[in-house]
């Protein structure tokens, strides 16, 4: 009777050990594959022509401006004649009276914090963004290990689902467009401790509140999302009564305060800041998101290239890939047989689920779009403007889509026997990578673009030597559509010559801070109060009809006059 005690201690401490060794094997075995598999699927979607700081060319042949315009507010930002100020991210040469800080030009605020302190021992310009979009596909990968991790204990099965994460294409698509957009790591990060949280029924408020100071320091729209879950998260928290309420008031109110002193003193968040770009109002619903989008490939997919989608709204990309619908149609025959999403399931979700249709509706907004359908249903004004603020509601899916993913993965576990699981995951991985091969292209092709596009101002010897070294501000005089024009090549003709300038490009300026500005400038041309140490352009004729009589030097480049005080 002593012997079969022992035996069973014995057993008993052999399964602990072994569960140890396995919980230890299992997290290096993600944090290396996440940094082998990250580094070769970003090798594979970027090149590593990015990943080298001081080229900088690349970022100016991007989709759209805003690669641009994320790289030359830290230039600005970077630049030691502006010394640091509160908040730390505040960036009042690139903007002038309607500048704010790095948040809102997107330069990923934590790399841009991080970059000024070592700038004084970098001589020239260097960028961080291709760093950053390792760090993301590292990230990426590492997250989604850890969220399969949960579930199996089969390594094959961790690597193979991680892997199909790498390759997402809504993940992808942001590289060309919107570089700290491409951090859905954060997303993957906060269902991780979500799914942790039930399924070991542990408080992870220290990791929710790095993730949202990180995720403020990123970009706002992930920062909302990441709220939104956090919230999910926290009053799951308190349902399932882990806690003593006083811990849980402790935790509310440290995560408020560490969130808005990161937000205040840090980042530089300005909530007067609504509009979008310099002085241009975009009204909720514009960029909403498309119902058929998962399937829409805008013609980056070997399989799905046909599908077309009837509007330019790129903010709704959200495209899955071959390889996760080749998952789908396998697992969807199993769909009824299983309860992993019965109604008790739901139940014990319910602050999440509701957090999660709560996005979605805000995703899809009132103008409902299912491919070429358009269904508007009415919403108040009142409503209308403060969620106009969200004006690119689309990106709002992406936590909803990723729980759908994860959860599609979770039915192909307990679905199917693990090889054939396996086998699943090993074609759809192939049939993955082989859909996304026009987008890697696409990608590629930014990223290796060494082309500088020409700048007329830079190239003017005449102007370049009636400004160097005699001004300090370039000014713009904002046209009757109050917008700010120039950008981005009189902003980066300002920065090499050494002045602040209002040429910018921002995606939030304050409305009323653009119009009294608008107004000063008006006021400034037709009393001829000129600053001496400002440069004045202008694309009209304003600065022509109002020094008419005026000893004024005047040099015209292409139609734009730049008035010398």
């Amino acid at each position: 009777m002593v012997r079969k005690i022992i035996s069973v201690d014995v057993d008993r401490n052999t399964i602990v050990q072994a569960k140890r060794v396995l919980s230890f094997c299992l997290s290096k075995h993600a944090s290396l594959y996440s940094i082998l598999f990250g580094t070769l699927a970003y090798l594979w979607f970027v090149g590593f022509h990015a990943l080298n700081p001081r080229n900088t060319n690349w970022i100016y042949n991007g989709f759209n401006s805003d690669p641009i315009a994320h790289y030359l507010g830290w230039l600005f930002f970077k630049d030691s004649r502006q010394g640091w100020s509160i908040p730390i991210g505040a960036n009042p040469n690139y903007g002038l009276e309607i500048s704010s800080s790095v948040v809102y030009s997107d330069s990923i605020p934590l790399m841009a914090i991080l970059g000024k302190i070592i700038a004084p021992a970098i001589v020239n310009n260097f960028q961080y963004f291709g760093i950053w979009l390792l760090i993301c596909f590292m990230l990426q990968t590492y997250f989604s290990f850890k969220i399969i991790e949960l579930f199996t204990g089969n390594l094959l099965f961790c690597y193979l689902a991680s892997s199909l994460f790498s390759a997402l294409p809504m993940f992808l698509w942001r590289i060309q467009a919107h570089i700290a957009l491409t951090s859905h790591f954060l997303v993957v990060w906060a269902i991780y401790l979500i799914l942790k949280l039930f399924k070991h029924r542990k408080d992870q408020s220290g990791q929710w509140l790095a993730l949202l100071i990180i995720s403020s320091l990123v970009h706002p729209y992930l920062l909302a999302m990441i709220l939104a879950l956090w919230l999910g998260a926290f009053t799951s928290l308190l349902s399932l009564g882990l806690n003593h309420w006083k811990r849980n008031l402790m935790i509310l109110l440290v995560t408020v305060i560490g969130i808005a002193l990161s937000c205040s003193l840090i980042a530089g968040y300005d909530l007067s800041s609504t509009n979008s770009k310099a002085g241009t109002s975009v009204e909720f619903g514009t960029y909403r998101w498309n119902l058929l989008a998962p399937l829409v490939s805008y013609g980056f997919s070997l399989f799905f290239s046909s599908l077309k989608a009837s509007s330019g709204n790129f903010e709704s990309y959200t495209y899955l890939g071959a390889g996760f619908w080749f998952i789908f149609a396998i697992v969807l025959k199993e769909f009824r047989r299983s309860s992993l999403l019965s109604f008790k399931t739901l139940l014990r979700f319910k602050w999440v689920t509701l957090i999660l249709v709560c996005l979605t509706l805000l995703s899809i907004t009132h103008k409902v779009a299912i491919g070429s359908l358009r269904l508007e249903f009415h919403l108040p004004v009142i409503l209308i403007e403060p969620l106009s603020i969200f004006y690119a509601s689309a990106r709002f899916i992406w936590p909803t889509i990723y729980f759908i993913l994860f959860f599609l993965l979770l039915y192909l576990i307990k679905s199917f026997r693990t090889k054939t699981g396996i086998t699943i995951l090993a074609i759809a991985l192939i049939v993955q990578v082989i859909d996304t091969y026009p987008l890697a292209r696409e990608l590629r092709s930014f990223t290796t673009n060494s082309n500088f596009p020409t700048n007329k101002y830079l190239e003017n010897e005449l102007l370049i030597e009636k400004v160097r070294g005699k001004y300090k501000k370039l000014v713009v005089i904002l046209n009757e559509e109050k917008t700010v024009q120039g950008f981005p090549d009189l902003t980066l003709f300002a920065y090499e010559l050494g002045m602040a300038t209002n040429s910018i490009y921002l995606a939030r300026v304050d409305e009323k801070k653009f119009a009294n500005y608008r107004q000063k400038l008006e006021n400034v041309i037709n009393l001829r109060a000129f600053s001496q140490d400002t440069v004045y352009v202008a694309f009209g004729d304003e600065l022509k009809f109002n020094t008419i009589d005026q000893k004024f030097e005047i040099i015209s480049v292409s139609g734009v006059d730049f008035l010398l005080p």
